[in-house]
């Protein structure tokens, strides 16, 4: 890995901070039923960075599942059940 390449991995690829880096999923991992693959794509983001796309990540996940046809996709039909329908309830007061 070339040093330009090593120091673009040292930091936050959306505010260039250097602290507290996790790996941000691109596509967001939400997108994948699990078990999920374990060489998914990764960018170096600071945790406040990578928190703030959390609902843009669900929303996205919304969007995307609710086109495809459970009948024609049961990996995206059990994502939708597992993860929308259920989350969705959790969140939902009795």
């Amino acid at each position: 890995m070339s040093k330009a390449a090593k120091n673009a991995r040292d930091e936050c690829i959306y505010c260039g901070a250097r602290d507290n880096l996790t790996d941000d999923h691109v596509p967001p991992k939400a997108l994948f039923p699990e078990p999920r693959p374990s060489d998914l794509i990764t960018v170096p983001a600071c945790l406040q960075c990578n928190k703030s796309y959390e609902k843009d990540d669900e929303y996205f996940r919304i969007a995307v599942l609710a086109q495809i046809e459970p009948d024609r996709d049961p990996g995206a039909a059990r994502i939708w059940t597992d993860k929308v329908i259920r989350g969705t309830l959790w969140r939902s007061p009795r």
